[in-house]
């Protein structure tokens, strides 16, 4: 099976608003989502350069996502890559899938950045194994956030 990485086209929204649902449900401990969101994310980042929505397919159907959010940090000297969201569909982990998009992200997107940032959850064990394979590694700042 060939799997195709690429930009999110208007006609992926449908299969990409399902699977970033299934990463809300699984994500119990960020904040909820909804359609107006998502909605808005995908205003927000259409020819934006502020970021973008990449998507893995598969036999023609969307089986991962991820959300990409640019932006410049003093203390790197340089733009930083924030990988918001990388989802992958439930059926389709354990196939490099995830990998792949990590690849496709620094090859396609690397060059422009001084450093490809993300975080995951306490609990998503699985993932920060993939990240620590892909050379990421942990910083020890706590992140803190207000909602305004």
């Amino acid at each position: 099976m060939k799997l195709i990485i690429r930009k999110i086209r208007t006609i992926d929204h449908p299969e990409v608003i399902n699977l970033i649902k299934a990463f809300y449900r699984e994500d119990t401990e960020g904040l909820p989502t909804n359609i107006r969101k998502i909605r808005k994310t995908f205003r927000h980042l259409q020819n934006s350069r502020r970021g973008e929505i990449i998507v893995a397919k598969m036999n023609n159907k969307v089986v991962a996502y991820s959300i990409l959010a640019n932006y410049w940090s003093n203390e790197y000297g340089g733009n930083i890559l924030h990988i918001d969201e990388l989802y992958v569909a439930a059926d389709y982990r354990s196939h490099g899938i995830g990998t792949r998009m990590l690849k496709y992200i620094k090859k396609e997107y690397g060059q422009d950045a001084k450093a490809l940032m993300l975080e995951v959850i306490p609990s998503n064990t699985r993932a920060e194994h993939l990240y620590n394979k892909m050379g990421f590694k942990p910083v020890r700042n706590k992140f803190f956030i207000q909602k305004i």
